[in-house]
């Protein structure tokens, strides 16, 4: 009886043993799964949150925002590249303009200069009409080019105007805002 007895011990200890080493071997490979089981949880939540059609909507809508923002931004690079050619044009106008008006006041001061001659000089209308007939005609010039100069001025007016009416587009504008951060 005792070896009966021994060898249902070495039985049971073995039994106990393989029962063991079995329930360590499937926790083990159980915790293998859950890591999978996990991983491809994360990755079919992942793609069922992308498949969603609302959110695929948003996605659409965002990329069409920064396509219409690109748009814009590439609407506003032309108009600033066209401000700074009317703003050179405004410039050469303008140092054409200060030219003129050099003249215009050299042609004053020569006028002036000859009147005054002319009225120490006593001399009349009458006496030196070549003389007279010069002032005048550089009066009318001088008149002529104030005109000039006027209609040039209100040109760049216009001009300015223009310039202002696209920079508060710009300024107005969505990506104008968001440049500005206004």
């Amino acid at each position: 009886m005792k070896n009966t007895i021994i060898i249902s011990l070495g039985c049971l200890i073995c039994f106990v043993g393989g029962l063991y080493l079995g329930v360590t071997k499937v926790e083990e490979q159980t915790a293998k799964w859950d890591v999978k089981y996990k991983e491809t949880d994360d990755k079919v939540s992942a793609f069922v949150e992308v498949s969603d059609p609302n959110t695929v909507r948003s996605y659409i809508k965002q990329l069409n925002d920064m396509l219409d923002n690109m748009s814009r931004l590439g609407k506003i690079i032309e108009s600033g590249q066209e401000l700074d050619n009317a703003l050179i044009d405004i410039l050469n106008q303008q140092q054409k303009l200060n030219k003129k008006l050099g003249d215009m006041v050299t042609l004053e001061e020569y006028k002036a200069y000859t009147v005054q001659n002319d009225f120490r000089l006593g001399a009349s209308k009458h006496d030196d009409d070549d003389q007279y007939d010069l002032i005048e005609e550089l009066s009318s010039d001088l008149d002529k080019i104030n005109n000039n100069f006027n209609k040039k001025i209100k040109k760049i007016e216009v001009g300015l105007a223009d310039i202002k009416s696209d920079l508060n587009k710009i300024k107005n504008s969505k990506m104008g805002s968001k440049l500005l951060g206004d």
